[in-house]
């Protein structure tokens, strides 16, 4: 161990006696954390847990498909109107849009980047793309 590590005080001795090679006495560990009651540290995790409401209770984000739409840009062009020879997105029929990304998630339909690229949404992702590029005005 080096020298430096082994004069500061350890608030992992456990962690620290596995890398060194040594054995720590269990039960030993004097932390800041043994010092709360296991009853105060059920508490502090029962209100962490209730803090954070699910995905489902904070509702859906109204700007979602817009805001995921910004990296499909690339490609398919800004608000979906391709003008590099990609398929245009915009004014397309959300069904047959939400079809073509499950079909690319699921594989099967081949293609060279979007099978990678759709397994990274989920099926609110999908529905809120898809419904973003269908009211947007298709090229002319």
């Amino acid at each position: 161990m080096h020298k430096a590590a082994s004069r500061r005080p350890s608030f992992f001795p456990t962690l620290d006696s596995e890398l060194s090679g040594a054995e720590t006495r269990r039960g030993s560990y004097t932390g800041p954390l043994r010092m709360v009651s296991p009853l105060s540290r059920l508490l502090l995790a029962a209100v962490c847990a209730t803090a954070i409401p699910s995905a489902s209770a904070q509702g859906t984000d109204p700007n979602l498909g817009r805001n995921l739409a910004a990296a499909c840009a690339n490609c398919h062009g800004t608000n979906g109107v391709s003008r590099q020879g990609m398929p245009s997105l915009a004014g397309q029929e959300k069904s047959r849009l939400v079809q073509e990304m499950r079909d690319f998630k699921s594989g099967a339909r081949p293609a060279t980047i979007m099978h990678q690229i759709s397994k990274g949404y989920t099926d609110e992702h999908i529905d809120a793309l898809a419904a973003y590029f269908a009211a947007q005005k298709a090229a002319k």
